[in-house]
């Protein structure tokens, strides 16, 4: 937990090198969405050590947001190159038909094995219909 005081600088902090941060993730990534993911994580890990953080000097900060933001954009990275190796695409998959000799319940079964991020989207983009 941060005090207000913590909050309030942090603000600033986060005011100051935001952009900056969005920058240099979006030199890496190429992509301003997945720039700004980075970013959100690498300023979650930013809050986890903000006692020690808000303590450096200026130029530590400098250098310190942009390690953290390279550092951010290069797992993202990682972890993008991951799901496009993992995932072979095929246009068959734009396609309703294969569901159609599928029971209900073996696609619930396979439902189940999805991340819930993964389902509620599947949820809300079929429910929505």
């Amino acid at each position: 937990m941060m005090s207000v005081k913590d909050e309030k600088e942090f603000e600033v902090f986060y005011i100051k090198f935001y952009r900056r941060m969005v920058s240099v993730a979006f030199e890496i990534l190429g992509n301003r969405f997945l720039a700004e993911d980075a970013v959100s994580d690498a300023f979650l890990r930013i809050t986890r050590n903000w006692k020690k953080i808000r303590n450096l000097s200026e130029e530590q900060k400098d250098y310190y947001v942009f390690i953290s933001a390279k550092n951010a954009a290069l797992n993202v990275m990682k972890k993008e190159e991951m799901y496009i190796d993992s995932v072979e695409f095929d246009d068959s998959m734009l396609s309703d038909e294969n569901l159609h000799d599928t029971s209900d319940e073996f696609i619930t079964e396979q439902m189940k094995r999805l991340a819930s991020k993964d389902r509620e989207i599947l949820y809300l983009k079929y429910s929505i219909r």
